[in-house]
């Protein structure tokens, strides 16, 4: 999700090849396009709330944040800000849990992005796994995401703990997490200047292939 972000937020900024489908301005005064770290999408399960607060800030000017008109990236900002609010380091030396519903809500806001910019249905794959995230088993008490994910884990007895039960939301954050890195490597291309066929090609072969 961080790297998506990140990459999207550049990509308007400074690709020449992306077209969007809205006259509308994705987010306010945005800053100059900066160079997108090649690792911003956590490699453990669990989303770091370091990385999420670091793409916030690359998606924000460097002065203070303030809304003057509506902008379609400005719900999933104010989301992962939500998500990360509060967060640090706790008293085990780790990061704090991303706080669950807030992160879901900022994945639901990036389906809008999708749509926007790719027409509408291109979110719709990440629309489906937000949807099986909220139906799912796992224990709606748990406020944080990781615990939210490990309460869950009963459920997949069903396959003898082989492989996740389709219809839960360690599959679909499964997928999530392969959905966002497409989309961040993809932008990431066209924020690169290549075209979007190109673009679309090399992001299919460093992560979904």
């Amino acid at each position: 999700a961080t790297r998506l972000l990140a990459s999207c937020v550049q990509s308007i900024c400074g690709s020449s090849q992306l077209r969007l489908s809205t006259p509308a301005p994705l987010i306010d005064d945005v800053p100059e396009p900066q160079q997108v770290p090649p690792t911003l999408l956590p490699a453990a399960t669990q989303p770091s709330t370091a990385t999420i607060g670091a793409a916030v800030s690359l998606a924000k000017p460097a002065k203070e944040y303030q809304v003057s008109k509506p902008c379609l990236l400005t719900p999933v900002v104010r989301h992962f800000e939500a998500s990360v609010k509060g967060s640090g380091l706790g008293e085990d030396g780790g990061t704090r849990e991303v706080q669950r519903e807030a992160f879901i809500d900022g994945l639901d806001e990036i389906t809008k992005v999708l749509d926007v910019m790719g027409g509408a249905g291109t979110g719709k794959y990440l629309a489906s796994n937000v949807k099986k995230l909220r139906s799912s088993q796992a224990d709606k008490s748990k406020l944080g995401y990781r615990e939210w994910l490990l309460s869950e884990l009963p459920v997949h007895g069903a396959n003898g703990y082989k492989e996740y039960v389709d219809d839960s939301a360690a599959m679909a954050n499964l997928w999530v997490g392969r959905i966002l890195d497409f989309f961040g490597e993809m932008f990431a291309c066209l924020h690169e200047g290549k075209e979007t066929s190109q673009s679309v090609d090399i992001a299919f072969s460093q992560t979904l292939y």
